[in-house]
């Protein structure tokens, strides 16, 4: 096998992806990918959960790895079709934000993703767990997750980051939220809004859990 030992990776696309800005890239994704030597299958997304079942199919299937080409969405998706089975996962930004990228070091161009893959080095990160669903970055409860549940895809795709800032004043200011509580050992806390962090960046590069 090539590159670390992958040789078949299956490829899990959302065309919709950053607006669909970098749907005319993909055919040199998939060029660059094959001139390392990688058999690349592209599987496209086209509903909300459908990345989640391409990537338990390329497990199944026995694939090398899963490419996931997308935003953090998308990523989440082929993360939770294979957490905990060992199958390399690799990340070609292609959305709106891309914050895991930031977090990796995994360059923001997605043709330069792609080159990254022929350093052959593969890392391990940790997973956080909600319920049935695993994250790669944050989970959020309260107001936060109501202001990216309402998000506008146009918004969104014309604004970048600042689109949650310009979405969570209509959402504050509309919404009527409960109080949320932590306790832990140590301490009580309440608010309206809780961050549970597994990655420093929130939101694109605002450091709120540093460490």
């Amino acid at each position: 096998m090539t590159v670390a030992g992958i040789r078949h990776v299956v490829a899990v696309s959302n065309p919709e992806s950053g607006g669909g800005q970098f749907r005319h890239e993909l055919p040199l994704m998939l060029e660059l990918l094959a001139s390392f030597g990688l058999e690349v299958e592209v599987r496209q997304t086209r509903h909300a959960g459908h990345g989640i079942e391409l990537a338990r199919q390329a497990v199944e299937q026995g694939a090398d790895a899963v490419c996931a080409i997308g935003g953090d969405g998308t990523v989440n998706e082929v993360i939770n079709g294979i957490a905990e089975t060992g199958m390399p996962l690799v990340v070609v930004p292609a959305g709106t934000v891309n914050v895991l990228a930031l977090e990796l070091g995994i360059p923001l161009d997605p043709a330069d993703a792609c080159r990254l893959v022929d350093s052959g080095h593969l890392s391990w990160i940790d997973l956080g767990k909600a319920g049935d669903r695993y994250f790669s970055l944050m989970a959020g409860v309260g107001m936060d997750a109501a202001v990216v549940q309402a998000m506008n895809p146009t918004l969104k795709r014309v604004l970048h980051e600042a689109a949650f800032m310009v979405q969570g004043i209509p959402t504050v200011l509309s919404g009527h939220f409960p109080l949320v509580r932590v306790e832990t050992e140590e301490q009580t806390i309440e608010g309206y809004f809780v961050v549970l962090g597994n990655a420093a960046n929130y939101g694109g590069a605002f450091a709120i859990t540093p460490h």
